[in-house]
């Protein structure tokens, strides 16, 4: 009975990737973990025992579509061509698999460079918009004795 508990595990943990990877993905990776320990009432080490588990800081502060087509990428090529109501075969399929995410963080410097973009993104905007409100102010204080209508 023990050995079947993995692999009951493991499905889970698959069909809950599946069913983020498809559906709203509003979770990060690590919300994810955390949520799935918690309903399993499984430990940290139990859960180290899965494969395609988030295993490095990086990989726990993405969402699941993120996380699997960043680490998963022949996984995340399956799911494309399937639809969500294939969730219990590709579960089923997938649980029986021995690919895994990979050790090393390749990905990580891209995370941080997209961070950085929309960070300096965010700020430019901002300081467009803040800019052109006080220019719009400016030139209506310099244009008040200009206006036929206030010279009048």
């Amino acid at each position: 009975m023990d050995k079947q508990a993995p692999v009951n595990l493991q499905r889970e943990w698959d069909r809950l990737l599946i069913d983020k990877f498809y559906g709203a993905d509003t979770l990060k990776m690590y919300s994810l973990c955390m949520i799935f320990k918690r309903n399993f009432g499984i430990t940290d080490d139990q859960f180290d025992e899965l494969k395609r588990i988030p295993k490095l800081i990086g990989q726990r502060n993405v969402y699941a579509r993120r996380f699997i087509c960043a680490y998963l990428p022949k996984i995340a090529d399956i799911l494309w061509k399937h639809k969500h109501e294939e969730i219990e075969t590709l579960a089923d399929a997938m649980s029986k698999i021995k690919y895994d995410v990979d050790k090393v963080e390749s990905d990580y410097d891209k995370i941080n460079r997209d961070r950085n973009a929309i960070t300096r993104s965010k700020k430019v905007s901002l300081a467009a918009a803040l800019s052109k409100r006080e220019s719009n102010k400016w030139h209506k204080l310099i244009n008040l004795g200009k206006t036929w209508n206030v010279t009048k």
